[in-house]
């Protein structure tokens, strides 16, 4: 079993595939991160809704969809780590959903089993990948007893 990254959007640039990978090639389970193309259309709410279908026939068979959304619940480290157990113990793989520059559809997220949000700020959807990474990584020292750095 492996967890999902799926990514709405256009090739990153390089220091994003380095940060990233920094941060994958630790994790257990690993992450596998998919790139969804964005949607050509011009219309904002069309865009959402093929770009909804686009990530609904990625996700891999009974995922706990994590919607990455402004709107989501915010954490601290070790909340999100006891979230991430949480949603662990549901026994299925966890996919994080990043949407694209318009975020993800209204349909899509009411949907979703829950919504994450990394930041009150508007972050650009190349760096919410390198900070997911690094934010799971933490989760995974966090679950295994690693010290942590504000102990």
């Amino acid at each position: 079993m492996h967890n999902q990254l799926l990514c709405v959007g256009h090739k990153p640039p390089k220091w994003v595939l380095e940060g990233e990978s920094q941060y994958l090639k630790r994790l257990r389970p690993t992450l596998k991160v998919t790139l969804i193309s964005p949607s050509a259309k011009s219309n904002s709410d069309q865009r959402k809704v093929q770009e909804a279908e686009l990530i609904q026939a990625k996700l891999v068979k009974n995922a706990w969809v994590i919607a990455l959304d402004e709107t989501g619940s915010q954490y601290s480290s070790r909340e999100l780590a006891d979230k991430v157990t949480a949603w662990q113990r549901h026994g299925r793989p966890l996919a994080f959903v990043i949407g694209g520059a318009d975020g993800l559809d209204k349909s899509f997220l009411a949907q979703a089993d829950s919504a994450l949000s990394l930041s009150k700020q508007t972050l650009p959807h190349a760096l919410v990948r390198v900070f997911l990474a690094e934010a799971l990584y933490r989760v995974q020292a966090l679950q295994a007893g690693h010290p942590y750095h504000r102990d």
